[in-house]
This record gives structure tokens, C-alpha cells and sequence, in this order.
């Protein structure tokens, strides 16, 4: 089968239309993956705040490496 002139024109147009519709889904999943990445890191900062360490006085922390220095 070989398309006529305005058949082959219409496939172009529709290829066209088609080649945009996949640049856009492109530049979203771009947005997308960026808002992930940020949304990810505001968590991890969360759970940074959260850690267990964070609850020990800064005093005993001092002590604990202090004893890990060489004398």
C-alpha cells in the first residue's frame, strides 16, 4: 500500500502531533522527577531531626569523642 499525497500529509500531521504530545509528557516527568527530588530531600531533613543521636546532650557527645581521639 502506498498512501496518496494528502494521506501521506495527513500521517505526517498526526506523526507531528504525536512528536509534541511526547515532548510534553518529556518536560513533565522532568517537572516530575524534580518535584520528587525536592520532596525527598524536605523527608531525609525530616528524618535527619528525628534521629535518635540528636536527643543526646551535646555534652556526652563531646565526651564520646573525645575518647576517640589518640593521646
Amino acid at each position: 500500500y502506498i498512501p496518496s499525497a494528502s494521506e501521506a500529509t495527513l500521517i505526517q500531521q498526526r506523526c507531528m502531533a504525536r512528536q509534541q504530545e511526547i515532548e510534553n509528557i518529556d518536560d513533565l516527568i522532568a517537572e516530575l522527577n524534580d518535584r520528587k527530588w525536592l520532596l525527598q530531600r524536605v523527608c531525609d531533613v525530616g528524618k535527619d531531626l528525628l534521629s535518635p543521636i540528636r536527643r543526646l546532650p551535646p555534652e556526652l557527645l563531646t565526651e564520646i569523642f573525645m575518647r576517640c581521639m589518640p593521646e
